[in-house]
């Protein structure tokens, strides 16, 4: 089995052959144009070739049960900051429409939200990880500050908010969506 990589902008790479299969995550949601990537990537795809995205949807963010207000302030930061960057949050419910218009069949379309809760669930660190990622773009973009955020004991606080009240947390939606060339 041969296996290759290619590092670039998906819109200006120049691809020299066809391709078994494609896979992206977290991709078309930054792209300006997600229906003419797809119809890109269908291009260099041999027939029978497989394309598989990973896209969220933001539409129905993380929860927690009982309801935590530091959970609900991480998500309205981490949100904001995609919504500010450009970034379709809603890619996941699309998937399937760029797919058909792109013609490819024998689509197998799934979605997944995580759930956790206790002292050891890994999902706070993900949650705090994902908005360190993106605290220097909210800094720089005036929703929040790292004194604010607080960063350096916000997963033990979150932790111990849900933790302390046997709360549990639901993740996001993420969407897959697999299909072939006809």
């Amino acid at each position: 089995m041969n296996v290759s990589f290619e590092a670039g902008d998906i819109g200006e790479l120049a691809l020299a052959r066809d391709f078994d299969a494609v896979v992206g995550r977290y991709v078309l949601m930054f792209t300006s144009d997600p229906a003419d990537t797809v119809r890109e990537i269908v291009e260099h795809l041999r027939p029978g070739g497989i394309a598989a995205f990973q896209e969220p949807d933001f539409t129905q963010g993380p929860y927690a049960d009982p309801p935590s207000s530091l959970l609900d302030q991480i998500w309205q930061w981490i949100a904001e900051a995609f919504r500010k960057s450009g970034a379709d949050t809603e890619m996941g419910h699309k998937l399937r429409n760029l797919y058909l218009r792109a013609g490819l069949s024998d689509l197998h379309l799934e979605a997944d939200r995580l759930i956790g809760g206790g002292p050891d669930w890994g999902g706070y660190s993900h949650l705090v990880g994902l908005l360190k990622s993106v605290l220097p773009f909210l800094e720089t973009s005036g929703i929040t500050t790292a004194k604010e955020v607080q960063p350096d004991t916000l997963e033990q606080r979150l932790r111990h908010d849900i933790v302390s009240r046997d709360g549990i947390v639901v993740w996001l939606t993420i969407v897959r969506l697999w299909g072939r060339k006809p």
